[in-house]
């Protein structure tokens, strides 16, 4: 009879649990964007296309603050950028934005994997928090630039 008792609640839990631990170990199998991908559609409503063959080629993460405020920069490249070209008005720039090598030097980031300013286009980004959000997009190279500061 006790082991009746328990049935029902060991189903339930089951069925609870089953989908939140295989979407958790999809989420963790993904590709490394992915997670990335996610943050920026969720904090800056961007999507970026999943079908253009995406690959990190640095990432480096120090949103450690209590609410997730810091700083985070990654760099992708792509097989195929055609809708990226369209994905912005993207803005021409002789020079770095004025944050975005104080960001960089806080965040240690080589000079090899930072955006060749004038070949790139830029998209800016605020929040009425004071986060922001630096795109670079290197059309010819397929090369994608975040940087982000989060407050």
């Amino acid at each position: 009879m006790t082991s009746k008792k328990w049935f029902l609640p060991a189903v339930l839990a089951l069925i609870l649990v089953l989908p939140v631990a295989c979407y958790t170990i999809l989420y963790l199998l993904a590709p490394g964007y992915a997670g990335h991908f996610d943050v920026v559609e969720s904090n800056w409503g961007v999507t970026l296309p999943w079908n253009a063959g995406w690959q990190e080629i640095y990432g480096n993460n120090q949103r450690d603050g209590f609410h997730g405020d810091g700083l985070s920069y990654y760099v992708y490249t792509c097989e195929d950028g055609g809708e990226m070209d369209g994905l912005f008005d993207w803005q021409t720039t002789k020079t770095p934005h004025a944050n975005c090598e104080t960001w960089l030097d806080e965040l240690g980031v080589p000079a090899d994997v930072r955006p060749p300013y004038t070949e790139c286009g830029m998209k800016r980004m605020t929040q009425s928090d004071g986060s922001e959000a630096l795109f670079w997009w290197h059309s010819v190279a397929k090369t994608l630039y975040i940087a982000e500061s989060y407050q």
